[in-house]
């Protein structure tokens, strides 16, 4: 059980950084074809910019499996007839 939950927030934790890791190429390839003359990336630059992508989607996937965690024990607190009672006629 833990093994599972474990697996499957690694999976989204690495599609995030698949989804920030495409960005900061595209953003690295724009510098490079705007500023040619000027930009570039060291090493020390890439390696510091690598380990912030997986810092960044491993701290955002677990806030947002925490707030996934907080709406199901709501549904189960209150009542999955209740919700959906009030979804359906939100003005009564």
């Amino acid at each position: 059980m833990f093994l599972n939950k474990t697996l499957s927030y690694l999976q989204g934790a690495t599609v995030c950084a698949s989804v920030y890791s495409l960005f900061a190429i595209s953003v690295d390839r724009f510098l490079g074809i705007c500023c040619p003359m000027r930009w570039h990336l060291s090493s020390r630059g890439t390696r510091f910019l690598v380990t912030s992508i997986f810092s960044l989607s491993l701290t955002f996937y677990f806030r947002l499996v925490q707030t996934e965690i907080k709406i199901y024990s709501l549904v189960l607190m209150c009542g999955q007839q209740n919700i959906i009672s009030n979804m359906a006629s939100p003005c009564s």
